[in-house]
């Protein structure tokens, strides 16, 4: 973004704050909110055209707009909702220390004193401790003002335990962030990876349930669930992810990404070894808990849908996802969310197809151009989303006796599988691909498929699925069951050959 478009951006933001302020004109809040923009789109950001800004907004400068602001800070509303959130509360602790300052500045020390006291047991009862250790720091430095030498000492040993839990938070927090931006990690990596982790296991662990920070614990049990993902002990993992969420959900506060973060992980991992009924408690408490149609929401509805495809129910899993859709409160979700819904769209409509499933709440027939056409993300990602999305074209020509063209597209799965697939990293993926190899190989005919795809059908049904540490959408609907809606479609009677020669391509 260029400078001046910088500038005129961060005077707008300036005066949209100002528009939530309690002393704000019915005239700016209505220029902001005439101004159709959207500040949190990259796009719009980057494409800002400030001839579109109110005459008001073009002629003023950051500096006078930043000395408004000022002024005002403490009349500005912040947005939060007034439930007594986490997000309310930081802002109005921040707000309550800006005041504290200021009277500790202007030497109206029994203000600053009674403020202080007021913000250091708010903030302690929230765990938010750099408030703490900056409260501890107003009270200890008005104290020895006001000749009180042992609540200065009180003050100054409770500044100093506090300032040292921040800095730990900050230490685990900022290892966490290093570990998780980590590039993509090869088979040959984890090793290492997982021997990181453990050292920086180990020397915050004595912290655990010690350090009254959620941040901490967010990062430290977040730590053990990469830990346990690189080093395969899903078992290991499940039971962290419990501590985790007992651990958040015996705060006296609501910490929400904790307890949705670590609930999904049992829910992936409850899914994965098919304790289907133990993971829908789970999915439910978190449908709770998130605003109905928000991007959180949908992640958690995304999660249901698989439940209920792999527990084999159909019919409730179409209609998780019919119901999560038609609403007129369907948020915009990025790109990457709406590839991922294009692909359970195309799922739902095959096991519709298939008459795997009644609930039927489709308003035209599904187009496989244009899903084909409206994946490019996915159609260049050649590490696992091509996996479903080349499967699912191939069963959908299937289903429609459109025969050459699935030929056309086995032989494609057949090309992607041996440039792409690893066997170590997605041995289901290739046992099915080799089961579908078998379709076109054995003329469409069911009786000399499945006798032509039994070791494959063998191997995939002796195999587990691992949901915890690869894509979730490569197996939407488990490789087992996928395979027996096809078979059950196709004729034991049934031969087909190819309309026009070609040249053999499949192994």
């Amino acid at each position: 973004m260029k400078n001046k478009n910088k500038s005129q951006l961060a005077v707008f933001e300036l005066y949209k704050a100002l528009s939530a302020s309690d002393e704000s004109s019915e005239e700016l809040k209505l220029m902001v909110d005439t101004l159709n923009i959207n500040i949190d789109n990259k796009l719009t950001v980057e494409s800002l055209n400030i001839n579109h800004f109110p005459k008001e907004l073009k002629k003023s400068t950051f500096k006078k707009v930043l000395s408004i602001c000022t002024d005002r800070i403490l009349l500005i509303n912040g947005g939060f909702p007034k439930n007594q959130t986490l997000g309310h509360e930081y802002y109005s602790l921040n707000k309550l220390l800006v005041l504290a300052k200021v009277m500790n500045t202007l030497i109206l020390r029994t203000a600053a004193l009674t403020i202080a006291e007021e913000l250091v047991t708010r903030a302690k009862k929230y765990y938010f401790l750099n408030l703490c250790f900056e409260g501890y720091r107003i009270l200890y430095s008005t104290k020895i003002q006001l000749g009180d030498i042992k609540g200065f000492e009180d003050s100054n040993r409770q500044f100093t335990k506090y300032l040292e839990y921040y800095q730990i938070e900050k230490s685990i927090e900022i290892e966490s962030f290093k570990i998780r931006g980590l590039p993509s990690i090869t088979s040959s990596d984890q090793n290492e990876i997982v021997q990181n982790i453990d050292s920086i296991i180990n020397q915050f662990s004595p912290f655990e349930n010690v350090i009254p920070s959620f941040y901490f614990h967010y990062s430290y049990y977040h730590l053990l669930y990469l830990k346990y993902t690189y080093s395969k002990e899903s078992g290991k993992l499940y039971e962290s992810a419990k501590t985790a969420l007992d651990w958040f959900e015996s705060l006296k506060f609501m910490h929400l990404p904790g307890r949705i973060h670590f609930a999904t992980i049992q829910v992936i991992y409850l899914i994965q070894v098919r304790e289907y009924e133990k993971a829908i408690p789970l999915i439910e408490k978190n449908k709770f808990l998130l605003r109905p149609y928000s991007i959180p929401w949908y992640r958690t509805i995304e999660k249901e849908i698989i439940l209920y495809f792999h527990k084999g129910d159909f019919e409730k899993g179409v209609q998780v996802f019919f119901e999560s859709q038609n609403k007129s409160t369907h948020v915009s979700r990025d790109r990457r969310s709406q590839a991922t819904w294009l692909l359970y769209e195309a799922y739902v409509n095959l096991i519709l197809e298939t008459d795997s499933a009644s609930y039927d709440w489709r308003k035209k027939r599904f187009s496989i151009q244009k899903f084909i056409n409206d994946l490019p993300e996915f159609s260049k990602d050649k590490r696992a989303h091509n996996i479903p999305i080349l499967i699912a074209q191939m069963l959908f020509f299937i289903v429609r006796k459109q025969y050459n063209k699935a030929i056309d597209r086995i032989e494609s799965l057949d090309k992607y599988a041996s440039r792409y697939l690893r066997n170590d990293e997605t041995f289901r993926s290739n046992c099915f691909i080799k089961m579908l190899l078998e379709i076109p190989k054995n003329s469409f005919n069911q009786l000399r498929v499945e006798r032509a795809a039994e070791k494959y059908f063998r191997r995939l049904l002796d195999s587990d699925i691992d949901l915890i540490d690869q894509p979730f959408e490569i197996e939407i609907i488990p490789y087992e069951r996928l395979w027996a809606i096809i078979m059950n479609h196709l004729r034991p009677d049934h031969h087909y050959t190819p309309k026009k020669p070609r040249d053999p391509v499949l192994h």
